[in-house]
């Protein structure tokens, strides 16, 4: 099951390396800041500390969080490629932060007990066979007073109704599951961490960007439009400085709101194994 698991992530992320027009880059570094800035205010008591970023991918979550929080960072992914691409493609600040990209899965964890002060598991959690066994291995990795950061779609009855077939297409990329809140709080409290934040993320921006950027792919493909401006360059820095405060402040007006996208846990850890 885990060799085929591997399999198939690693074959996902190959086309997506090999693709340039499959993301829009100044979206993806927007969204990536506009969350991070998130996790950054609500898990405050983490600065300074450890993070690893389970299921990291590009670990664009990671590289961001480690600057607001003056934090080293590691991030472990099931597939080889992303992590070879991803590491060419930090800055000399985030490479100087990094401990390293490290490929292993979830349910096994290759890090040492009693290591990290924050876990950020985004997007990750509902592809995995084994969902229990990677909070345990969470509770094992995390000193005590940690937290854990979980992203999760939200379940697709509680989203509004022009949100769900874009999710219903995402979940043909290997989603195994959905998780209540309730079963979310059941999950993490039989590993010891206490949830003290539950909120939705990704609203009607998050959405309009994802279909833009869905219907760009074709037209990006034929003419490399988007692609023509480079991550560093003047234009796509301006272009994901407005959308980054734009989905950050989306989220802050839609706070409490129970339809969006995305949900988040934010718990922390109580009891560890010793």
């Amino acid at each position: 099951m885990r060799s085929a698991n591997r399999n198939f992530y690693e074959g996902l992320w190959e086309q997506v390396i090999a693709d340039p027009g499959i993301n829009i880059g100044w979206f993806r570094k927007a969204h990536a800041s506009s969350l991070a800035r998130q996790v950054a205010s609500l898990t405050a008591n983490a600065k300074d500390g450890r993070l690893v970023d389970v299921g990291c991918g590009s670990a664009m979550y990671a590289a961001h969080i480690s600057r607001l929080n003056h934090s080293a960072f590691m991030g472990i992914d099931i597939s080889s490629s992303i992590l070879q691409a991803s590491g060419r493609k930090f800055t000399a600040l985030e490479q100087a932060s990094c401990l390293g990209l490290v490929q292993g899965d979830a349910a096994q964890l290759p890090l040492a007990s009693n290591t990290f002060d924050l876990i950020l598991c985004a997007h990750t959690l509902e592809h995995l066979p084994d969902d229990g066994a990677a909070i345990a291995e969470f509770q094992r990795i995390i000193r005590r007073g940690g937290y854990v950061w979980i992203v999760v779609p939200n379940p697709v009855k509680d989203m509004v109704n022009i949100f769900r077939p874009l999710q219903r297409r995402l979940d043909k990329l290997g989603h195994l599951r959905e998780y209540s809140t309730h079963d979310m709080v059941e999950l993490l409290s039989s590993h010891g961490f206490e949830v003290q934040r539950v909120y939705c993320s990704e609203f009607i921006l998050h959405w309009l960007l994802f279909s833009v950027e869905e219907h760009l792919r074709p037209l990006n493909r034929r003419l490399g439009l988007i692609s023509r401006f480079a991550p560093a360059s003047k234009v796509s820095s301006f272009i994901t400085f407005i959308l980054d405060r734009w989905l950050f402040w989306e989220g802050k007006l839609c706070w409490g709101q129970s339809w969006g996208m995305s949900r988040c846990y934010i718990a922390r850890c109580l009891s560890q194994i010793d």
